[in-house]
């Protein structure tokens, strides 16, 4: 526990050290950022970038063993205190609800986790150009998150945490920002319910921290959502939206947005092995003061998933994307995944996704393009020492423009990725990784970069 406290009081004196959002990360060339999103969409398009890889954390492991325990623990304690409750109390001073709220608190305070989390990168490259311009970021992360389960299938989850990022050579860059996440599920019979709730600030500190509070833009965003689903043998539905309201201050009162966003998903097992599912997402924005920026998206989506051995699964999906913008031009985009996992020992694991996109718009031929994309991950965790694993990765993207007239920026990027992870302790973390990434272009826009980074993580 003293080793837990000095890490902890640690972490804490980094907080103060100027820092950022891990979602406001900086947000280099939409046309590069491509290679990497494109092979994350079949993996529920969640995995980092190929220079940045993860090791996953057991948060949730860990907050339902607590609970496990508890729950045990309780149902020890209740034959001892059957007897007791027999004998007479002589005292006046001995009130038999203080010890029913001193058991409620314990438990309760038994099912709240803080968590920390420091991270620093170094990028030989940031602005993905023949030029190199080094960056340095630091980002930490501290919050609470509290879970409570019932044997009804009801639970609640609240989440409250705190993000800081400071960039050395990008202070137009550098945020804030406090997140409160809440959500409710509760089950009737073959139904599931859930609401749930997530609002976002990004408050301005004092400029001898580092945040220069004249390049931000001071904001709230709230969003409450609703879902149902109900769930037989082989077949079920889930039904859910959502309402978000986003609010800016002084000159920035004309980005203010309300957007209203519908998810329908249907899903069949087809024998014991295999899953077909069919969904549609639907998401509508409005700017009141701008209504010009107003805009509508669809989404329509096909996915077949099952097992073909036992060491081995598979994924092919399709979707089908378009966007509709009151000003500006439209544009659809079709998506084909096919996915394999191999798990070669219980210590490691081997992934391949290939993703193919066309993507085109109403200006005509001339934007009309297809993305190829190839991606390869291993995982590995030792055997002398489980404690310590190893990851490697790599991505190959292939972008063409086939009905282009005249020269047209054709071209290719590799990524390479090595990460290393260490569990110190069941609440204490620590990764390295590496990421290299190179661009071949037609006209002349080719770039190398390299970065890498140190992140540590504590729950308790």
């Amino acid at each position: 526990m003293r080793n837990r406290a000095i890490f902890f009081f640690a972490i804490l004196a980094v907080l103060f050290c100027p820092a950022a959002s891990l979602a406001q990360q900086v947000h280099f060339s939409a046309r590069d950022e491509m290679m990497l999103m494109a092979v994350e969409q079949l993996s529920e398009r969640q995995q980092l970038p190929a220079g940045e890889i993860s090791f996953s954390s057991r948060e949730e492991v860990i907050s339902a063993s607590i609970n496990q325990l508890e729950d045990g623990k309780q149902a020890l304690d209740k034959p001892i205190e059957e007897p007791q409750a027999s004998i007479p109390q002589t005292s006046k001073k001995n009130t038999p609800g203080i010890g029913l709220v001193s058991s409620y608190l314990k438990k309760t305070i038994s099912r709240i986790h803080p968590y920390l989390s420091a991270q620093a990168t170094l990028n030989d490259n940031a602005g993905l150009s023949r030029k190199k311009r080094s960056s340095l970021q630091y980002i930490t992360s501290a919050g609470v998150r509290t879970s409570y389960l019932t044997k009804a299938r009801n639970s609640f989850n609240l989440d409250v945490f705190m993000n800081n990022a400071y960039y050395e050579r990008h202070a137009e860059q550098n945020s804030q920002g406090l997140t409160v996440n809440s959500q409710y599920n509760f089950g009737v019979r073959r139904n599931t319910f859930s609401i749930g709730n997530s609002y976002f600030t990004n408050y301005i500190a004092d400029d001898s921290f580092g945040i220069k509070t004249d390049l931000q833009r001071s904001y709230w965003a709230d969003t409450l959502s609703l879902s149902w689903g109900k769930h037989f043998n082989r077949i079920g539905f889930d039904i859910g939206g959502a309402r978000s309201e986003s609010s800016y201050e002084d000159e920035y009162k004309t980005m203010d947005a309300a957007t209203n966003s519908l998810g329908i998903g249907q899903y069949l097992f087809i024998g014991k092995k295999s899953r077909l599912s069919l969904g549609y997402y639907y998401r509508s924005t409005k700017h009141e003061r701008v209504p010009t920026s107003d805009s509508r998206f669809d989404s329509f989506s096909l996915e077949l998933a099952g097992v073909v051995s036992p060491k081995i699964t598979g994924a092919f999906s399709i979707n089908y994307d378009t966007s509709d913008l009151k000003e500006g031009t439209d544009s659809r985009t079709r998506n084909f995944g096919l996915g394999f996992a191999y798990r070669i020992s219980n210590r490691s694991s081997l992934s391949l996704d290939l993703v193919h996109t066309v993507f085109d718009d109403t200006s005509g031929a001339m934007h009309y393009s297809t993305e190829d994309s190839f991606n390869l991950s291993v995982k590995h965790r030792l055997a002398f020492n489980p404690r310590l694993s190893l990851g490697f990765s790599s991505a190959v993207l292939f972008k063409d423009y086939p009905k282009w007239e005249g020269p047209h920026n054709d071209y290719s990027i590799y990524g390479l990725g090595l990460g290393l992870g260490y569990a110190f302790r069941q609440w204490l973390d620590l990764s390295l990784s590496w990421g290299h990434s190179r661009k071949y272009s037609n006209i002349d826009t080719n770039y190398n970069q390299n970065t890498v980074v140190f992140m540590s993580s504590a729950r308790f």
